[in-house]
């Protein structure tokens, strides 16, 4: 168990979660790789193997539908934010793209929280987590007042 804030969260099950999961009959496997730190210890870590990213698992939300580079799973993500955080936890994602993780984030109730080099990502993600009132929709078209003959 590891403390987060005041909630636990069992490391093991999470590992354990990941180990069970199984895609269109294909069960996970798991690879043990050894990695040698920079001061010279060995840490075994282990890798787990599945199609954790095919099209048909990249649906989720409506929300998600937006085209970029790079997009991955909103079920991947949801396995995660659910696994290692808890509602009103800050989830952060350093490369958020179209912002698959902090959407996912605040539709589970915790504080998204994005940044990314590329400014167009902060165009296609906020709209998203702050959509606008429709009355003010309306009256930002209106403004246009454009007449077409």
């Amino acid at each position: 168990m590891v403390e987060h804030g005041n909630q636990q969260i069992d490391r093991d099950q999470v590992l354990r979660d990941l180990e069970s999961f199984c895609n269109q009959d294909r069960q996970t496997q798991k690879v043990i790789r050894q990695c040698i730190c920079r001061d010279g210890t060995r840490v075994e870590l282990p890798v787990f193997v599945n199609h954790f990213w095919l099209r048909g698992q990249r649906a989720g939300s409506s929300i998600h539908r937006v085209a970029y580079r790079g997009m991955f799973s909103p079920l991947l993500a949801r396995f995660f934010i659910e696994g290692l955080s808890r509602p009103g936890d800050i989830v952060y994602d350093p490369y958020m793209g179209r912002g698959t993780v902090p959407i996912e984030a605040a539709l589970l109730r915790r504080v998204p929280f994005g940044t990314d080099a590329n400014p167009l990502s902060k165009l296609i993600v906020e709209p998203r987590l702050k959509p606008q009132r429709a009355s003010t929709v309306n009256g930002r078209i209106r403004w246009f007042d454009m007449e077409f003959e």
